[in-house]
């Protein structure tokens, strides 16, 4: 019974995945990775949710007001940071030693530091760090700690931070 909800779990998320890559529709592929997550439990679902929820924050932000109404979009942004919050720490919960968890929930929260939204970029931070000493010698996650730093303003610090990716591995293009 185990074996078969899983399988058909990761059928329904197969399907999310393709209707999001190949077809590009959001919202099948969301409903399709809900059905997935709610057959079986795996981190991996409600990662891939909140990346979806990243992604409609980010389509709502460069979209003009639907029906012009600007209180409208604030509500919907506001439903999209929760819905993409309570994914990336259902996945933390589901398995807290996964770092690429923390990683999710730290792109949640840099998401918004931009926005200057108190305690965003404190929890950022924190979501990272969480995932560094899970996971302390990849280079990505320097980068991503430069990423946060350039979010937020400080071009110094990140530098350092690309300095600490670059000395981890020393031919790592992306820094």
């Amino acid at each position: 019974y185990l074996l078969t909800q899983k399988y058909v779990a990761s059928v329904y998320f197969e399907r999310g995945v393709r209707a999001f890559n190949r077809d590009g529709n959001v919202d099948e592929a969301a409903r399709l990775i809900e059905k997935a997550a709610t057959v079986s439990s795996l981190d991996l679902y409600v990662r891939f949710l909140a990346d979806i929820s990243l992604f409609r924050m980010n389509r709502a932000l460069t979209a003009s007001p639907p029906g012009g109404s600007a209180e409208s979009l604030r509500s919907e942004f506001q439903n999209l940071l929760g819905a993409a919050l309570e994914s990336a720490r259902q996945a933390v919960a589901h398995n807290p030693t996964n770092y690429e968890n923390f990683l999710t929930l730290g792109r949640v929260y840099e998401a918004v530091v931009p926005l200057k939204i108190a305690g965003a970029y404190e929890s950022a931070r924190a979501s990272y760090e969480q995932a560094f000493t899970l996971n302390p010698h990849s280079p990505a996650l320097f980068l991503t700690l430069a990423r946060l730093e350039a979010a937020k303003g400080d071009n110094g610090k990140a530098r350092e931070e690309i300095a600490r990716a670059l000395a981890e591995k020393g031919n790592y293009t992306e820094a």
